[in-house]
């Protein structure tokens, strides 16, 4: 998992959910790598993150995986991706449905679905997020 935590300064009640989410993903053994998170302009901007993932597509390519899964439409991992292909690892995309992701489509080995993904999953085991008044997602 990549991302990052708001800073507490910024919004208390998300810095803590965010903490709390990361360290449940922890505890289920699901390494979290963590970029920094920062306010400019009004507009929460979060950084490393891509650079984070950047290298660890090229590590694990590097160690010959057979299958990398990349969770993400963002033509910035299209070098990444091209390096791990070198090293024949087969790079698959999942990307939602209505996501444009052309260039991303276009450079990986496949692309599957992720709301197919999400039907195979019973409804219990899915948690439904909604947004509050201030249109964040709670």
């Amino acid at each position: 998992m990549y991302g990052a935590i708001l800073p507490v300064e910024i919004d208390k009640q998300r810095h803590y959910a965010r903490k709390r989410f990361f360290n449940a993903l922890q505890r289920d053994g699901i390494l979290v790598c963590q970029g920094y998170c920062y306010q400019s302009d009004g507009r929460l901007v979060q950084k490393g993150v891509d650079m984070l993932m950047d290298l660890d597509l090229y590590a694990l390519g590097q160690q010959q995986y057979q299958l990398l899964f990349v969770f993400s439409g963002d033509s910035d991992f299209i070098s990444a991706i091209h390096r791990a292909r070198k090293n024949n690892s087969k790079v698959i995309a999942i990307l939602r449905d209505n996501q444009p992701a052309g260039m991303m489509k276009e450079h990986v080995d496949a692309v599957v679905s992720l709301e197919n993904i999400i039907s195979l999953i019973n409804d219990e085991h899915i948690v439904h997020r909604s947004k509050n008044n201030n249109n964040q997602i709670t």
